[in-house]
């Protein structure tokens, strides 16, 4: 009942009792990126299953969808902000705020090109952060009912990295700016994942198309990692010879291949149109077409084309 000049001035209260089981975040040993709109709910956790639609939609078309898993921290530097006090002309000093959390981490996995990729999401407006702790439990805030989202950021900077020093292997580090500290101490929740997700849950794979020989009606084109020059004939020279494993345009029109074939002499794959004229531009499929084909996918690596080919017949 509402009644006029009846301040809400109840008793606030936790339950003291020690729980049998202390649950606390151990070493955190990695983060995945994931949009800040994405709220995990209750299906997604308790019926699907948490891990399985990140790893949906760590391979999706729509990178604004995508999220994006790394690990490999090895030390924790924490900078977090102790509390905001003020202290009044009389003495009395009150709280004024929560300082906020400032974690930065270093890793080395991966290495310097590893790092110059995922300083593309320096600055980024989009994204909250789940850690990921070396219990494999996920860690995030709750959406006010029974599911999950991201912790709030202010920001993401990966860092330039630091030379090797002969005792000090290259080092990369990654520091999190938390927006709001009462998520991280007031709606924090956790799902135990029991997987090894650095095992199960590992994001998407740059590749690079190189054009290496063309003719009236045909195409030839080989597929790399972009860093390592890992190439993709010697694990999908079949799957890859599929029309499905590509996208061809001619004016932005999707144009059907006749067939698309493997060849073994140069590791590559012969892309036959028919009877084509001008501009067309062929690229790879995106990670989740490519994961129907049994081309990368969970829980291995997706892959995804860091450029397209343009030629004109």
């Amino acid at each position: 009942m509402t009644v006029i000049n009846n301040p809400n001035c109840i008793l606030k209260a936790g339950n003291t009792g020690v729980p049998e089981c202390t649950i606390d975040p151990k070493e955190i040993i990695g983060a995945i990126l994931i949009p800040a709109t994405l709220a995990l709910t209750t299906t997604d956790i308790e019926t699907t299953g948490l891990v399985s639609v990140l790893q949906t939609k760590s391979i999706l078309e729509a990178v604004s969808a995508r999220v994006f898993p790394f690990y490999g921290f090895e030390e924790i530097a924490d900078n977090s902000e102790d509390i905001v006090k003020v202290t009044r002309g009389y003495g009395n000093t009150r709280v004024t705020r929560d300082g906020k959390y400032n974690w930065t981490f270093t890793f080395t996995e991966g290495g310097v090109m590893y790092n110059k990729e995922l300083r593309k999401f320096n600055f980024v407006q989009d994204r909250k952060v789940l850690f990921v702790d070396k219990t494999n439990n996920i860690w995030g805030v709750s959406d006010g009912a029974a599911g999950m989202k991201g912790i709030s950021l202010d920001y993401v900077h990966f860092k330039p990295w630091k030379v090797n020093d002969a005792s000090t292997p290259t080092s990369m580090m990654v520091e999190f700016g938390m927006a709001n500290a009462s998520e991280l101490n007031d709606e924090v929740v956790f799902v135990a994942t029991g997987e090894n997700l650095p095992e199960v849950l590992k994001g998407c794979l740059d590749v690079t198309l190189t054009k290496i020989a063309s003719a009236a009606t045909t195409i030839t084109i080989k597929l790399a990692t972009k860093y390592g020059q890992v190439d993709l004939y010697d694990f999908y020279s079949t799957e890859i010879a599929a029309n499905a494993a590509w996208l061809v345009t001619k004016a932005g029109v999707v144009v059907t291949p006749v067939s698309t074939a493997a060849v073994a002499a140069t590791k590559s794959w012969l892309i036959t149109l028919t009877a084509p004229t001008g501009a067309h531009v062929f690229a790879l499929e995106d990670p989740t077409a490519l994961a129907v084909l049994n081309v990368g996918g969970t829980p291995e690596v997706g892959y995804e084309g860091d450029n397209t080919i343009s030629h004109t017949f």
